[in-house]
């Protein structure tokens, strides 16, 4: 015979494994969106410098 309240504390265990996993989840998003945002930022500098035209001194 189970013990009254034994499944709702599984219940409840398994709610709160979900629920860090979640919470985990949303930290390693958070993270990926600033190096995202680093990476274009980069690309932007870059594509900026490449547009520059060059100073040449064989005048």
């Amino acid at each position: 015979m189970d013990v009254p309240g034994e499944p709702q504390n599984m219940t409840n265990v398994h709610l709160r494994e979900i629920g860090e996993k979640v919470d985990r989840l949303l930290r390693e998003v958070s993270e990926l969106k600033t190096r995202i945002a680093a990476l274009e930022m980069g690309q932007t500098a870059t594509l900026s410098a490449l547009r520059v035209p060059s100073v040449r001194s064989d005048h």
